[in-house]
């Protein structure tokens, strides 16, 4: 692969470059801002609140992904890129019209660049309950300081939602989102708090936010708190928000549907901003942090990583399948012979195994195997390495890849299309694989919700 002709081989170069390098989060800043310089700002937008930024290049996307992970202490970094006909324009496009709000594939986004990243955009859900708030509001709010922290701060805004909370004497009510954490403002007076970063998160938090939402509201049901809009999200950023009573009648038959089909609101504790500041106050006494502590270090011992089947048998493998040959007896004739692995049947052969999955039906060959005994590992640059040069003798055959998946700690994914068929080749824990299926199974297996 030519990076210099290609700016997606250019990304996933970077971020494998970065393997075995401890990243800080102003590396993760400075990596998002080269990536900007590399694809464009022409037309980007940011996704959350499972934090991914997008670049549209041509008729590609590219998508990367910065997390940190609480239980081993360390930020991480995924490049991804493909073409977007089945993952957005098909599969991510159906979510939005046939899954609950709870289960979309994000929950808000932002355009960043000076033209939008899609031609289409998915629809509002409405949230009518404290249930259904919980599955998706609370995780938006909760989920914006560490959002906000990944993000570059040039990239950075304000991100806010308001309710008006006037049954319960607060009127407007702001949450607005920063590195800190998330602020409380009563906007009439002016009175505010904060909920530090550190007690908040959009999948785990010491403190609810449906639990802080609804008592400041007096414990009403979400029904009876008009939404009074959002900031920093754009005209139709945030997916999922409760009604704001000024729906037309096709929206309110929505509702009211939802209504009968989730169930109403029961009554909740009402919460004072005092009593929100000294719950705030007692949680910290008990340590701020809602992360969990991190997990022992595991010593592991290298060992030298053992081929099993080598390029030039792989590409005959695939070769045989593409004409038509059946993927298993082209296996036996290499030495695979029927064996068990963790109650499951499979063909093993000297350094390497196939299986057949029961739920997809694909074809897996493990062309390197993880090694026997415990605490016993490869070295991760070296499956990588292997993995990406069985890819790009692939690709020399067969033509640039579908998708490509790199993270900086030695994941690789590469999915190629062969007319009707698939080869996709990954790394996994010390392992090497490559599938052989249709294309349509491979590309649902690797990119359907």
């Amino acid at each position: 692969m030519n990076s210099t002709a290609n700016p997606e081989v250019e990304m996933s170069n970077r971020v494998a470059s970065l393997m075995g390098t401890t990243l800080t989060e102003a590396d993760v800043h400075r990596f998002l801002l080269d990536a900007a310089g590399i694809l464009g700002t022409e037309s980007f937008a940011a996704y959350g609140p499972d934090l991914r930024f997008r670049w549209r290049l041509g008729e590609r996307v590219v998508e990367i992904e910065p997390d940190y992970r609480p239980s081993k202490g360390k930020y991480e970094l995924v490049v991804r890129s493909y073409d977007p006909e089945y993952p957005i324009y098909t599969d991510e496009y159906e979510s939005f019209e046939w899954v609950d709000a709870a289960d979309y594939p994000y929950l808000w986004t932002v355009e960043l660049g000076r033209a939008p990243f899609n031609d289409w955009g998915p629809g509002e859900a409405y949230i009518v309950n404290w249930d259904m708030f919980e599955e998706t509001t609370a995780k938006t709010l909760g989920g914006l300081p560490d959002n906000l922290a990944l993000m570059p701060p040039q990239w950075r805004r304000p991100f806010a939602l308001r309710w008006d909370m006037g049954e319960s004497g607060l009127g407007i009510v702001a949450f607005t989102g920063s590195v800190e954490g998330l602020r409380v403002t009563v906007e009439s007076t002016g009175e505010q708090v904060l909920i530090p970063r550190g007690l908040l998160g959009s999948e785990r938090s010491r403190i609810s936010m449906r639990d802080v939402v609804a008592g400041l509201a007096g414990g009403r049901p979400l029904m009876d708190i008009r939404f009074a809009g959002s900031e920093g999200f754009g005209d139709y950023g945030l997916l999922a928000a409760s009604p704001s009573g000024d729906e037309d009648d096709m929206d309110k038959d929505d509702i009211e549907f939802l209504l009968e089909d989730r169930g109403r609101d029961e009554p909740r504790r009402a919460m004072t901003m005092d009593e929100l500041r000294r719950h705030i106050a007692a949680l910290a006494a008990t340590g701020t942090s809602n992360q969990p502590s991190l997990q022992p270090r595991v010593e592991w011992e290298i060992v030298p990583m053992r081929i099993g089947l080598t390029i030039p048998q792989i590409l005959s493998i695939v070769e045989q399948v593409l004409d038509g040959a059946a993927i298993k007896r082209v296996l036996r004739r290499l030495g695979g012979r029927p064996s068990i692995r963790a109650l499951c049947p499979v063909l093993r052969g000297d350094g390497w195994l196939a299986e057949r999955s029961h739920f997809t039906g694909i074809w897996s060959i493990e062309v390197v195997t993880e090694p026997k005994g415990k605490r016993l590992r490869f070295d991760h640059r070296h499956t990588a390495d292997y993995a990406r040069r069985i890819a790009q003798a692939l690709e020399q055959r067969y033509g640039f890849p579908y998708g490509m998946r790199t993270s900086n700690d030695g994941f690789l994914m590469r999915l190629f299309q062969v007319g009707d068929h698939g080869v996709k080749v990954t790394t996994g824990f010390s392992s090497v694989k490559v599938e052989i299926d249709s294309f349509e199974t491979l590309l649902r297996d690797s990119y359907g919700y």
